[in-house]
């Protein structure tokens, strides 16, 4: 489990250039909309984002996740949220009901590769419903640990709580004399990161106002002042006009029109492929991707740009050439773990291009889009447009 937490760890949903990249596009999209319109929009680009992320959850779930995430997100210095918050978020709720555990596997399944059973995750929930979030939070290593090493739930509560008892003495040590009153409220953090993030927007929203005197005279903060921007209802979203038309957001699904199916002259395709002495030019290898491509509406050269990318085209003179041709898309890692023949692993590979390219703000490059959840090096997306580029020019349509 902790193998899988560190797969969804390194899958991010939004970081902090996303954040900037959509302030920018929407000041640039709408020059003179008012600050109540840029947050609406803001946080209803935010939330579909999110939402298309948690699918397979049921609505009144994912809405929690949601809130769960955003609100977190929002106390981080840099504005981000990856797969494995939402997994936090999802064991923190601690539901062991049939429909939820089944949604909460298939997430699971789905935004990583490591098949993880039904039945673990419900036992893994069971070993959290004592536990408070913010220790869940804070102590996902521990948790697993004691998981793993199959102790009853008794003895992993005793184990955790020991650890948590040692954790709280060693702090109230350090840092807290007699004669204080901690006093912390949830909305104080919130209310200043919240104004931070919309600091250039909010005008005279007197932020000097928050500065630290006396934490518990904010306590009585309302709730809906601190969750104005990321919990707004698509009913109040309608009033500010920015729930579809001119001044929405535009979140594109699918591919750009110039990455998806067309024929190409593949003659000159496989000659092409031969220059580079391909495994792919041979069958069923050839065939496979193109009509893969054409199931699922994706450009054939696309296709073989991101194998270039990925495995240099499959050269025959390589020592596991035949292996390497039955995954030269690298799903589920690489060709080593995951290898079964090139109509399977063609068609999760395009299966994951589609999915990746949802969501694609229309200011995005379609490729980069689809570089964040495709492959951890974020400089991918350059060699597969450069060789799309290249095999277009090169070969003849």
């Amino acid at each position: 489990m902790r193998q899988v937490v560190g797969n969804l760890r390194r899958q991010e949903y939004v970081n902090a250039s996303n954040v900037e990249a959509l302030r920018k596009y929407i000041r640039v999209r709408n020059p003179n909309i008012s600050k109540e319109e840029f947050s609406a929009v803001f946080a209803d680009a935010l939330h579909k984002i999110i939402d298309t992320r948690i699918s397979q959850f049921e609505e009144k779930h994912r809405k929690k996740i949601k809130d769960d995430v955003l609100r977190k997100a929002v106390k981080k210095k840099d504005f981000s949220i990856n797969a494995a918050e939402v997994f936090t978020s999802c064991l923190s709720m601690k539901l062991r009901e049939d429909s939820y555990i089944n949604n909460f596997t298939q997430w699971i399944n789905q935004n990583q590769p490591v098949t993880v059973s039904a039945g673990n995750v419900d036992k893994l929930v069971s070993r959290v419903e004592q536990l408070e979030e913010e220790y869940i939070e804070n102590n996902l290593e521990e948790i697993f640990n004691e998981f793993e090493a199959g102790g009853t739930e008794d003895e992993v509560l005793v184990a955790l709580e020991s650890r948590l008892i040692k954790k709280v003495k060693e702090f109230c040590f350090k840092y807290v004399k007699p004669s204080m009153k901690l006093v912390l409220p949830a909305a104080l953090p919130l209310v200043i990161i919240t104004a931070f993030v919309f600091a250039d927007q909010l005008g005279d929203n007197r932020i000097h106002a928050l500065q630290h005197q006396d934490q518990g005279k904010y306590a009585n903060i309302a709730e809906e002042q601190v969750d104005r921007y990321l919990t707004l209802e698509s009913r109040v979203l309608k009033k500010l006009g920015s729930s579809g038309g001119e001044k929405g957001l535009v979140l594109l699904d699918g591919l750009h029109d110039e990455l998806r199916y067309e024929e190409v002259d593949r003659k000159e395709l496989k000659k092409w492929l031969d220059k580079k002495n391909s495994m792919l030019s041979e069958e069923p290898y050839f065939t496979a991707i193109i009509a893969t491509s054409e199931k699922y509406d994706i450009h054939p050269l696309l296709m073989f740009a991101i194998v270039g990318q990925e495995q240099a085209f499959v050269p025959k003179s390589g020592a596991a050439a035949k292996k390497i041709a039955n995954n030269p898309f690298n799903v589920y890692g690489s060709w080593e773990k995951y290898n079964t023949d090139i109509y399977d692993s063609s068609r999760l590979a395009a299966d994951t291009i589609i999915k990746s390219s949802r969501n694609r703000p229309a200011y995005m490059n379609t490729i980069k889009w689809i570089n964040r959840r495709y492959a951890e090096d974020p400089n991918w997306w350059n060699g597969v447009s450069m060789l799309f580029t290249q095999m277009e020019k090169e070969i003849a349509n």
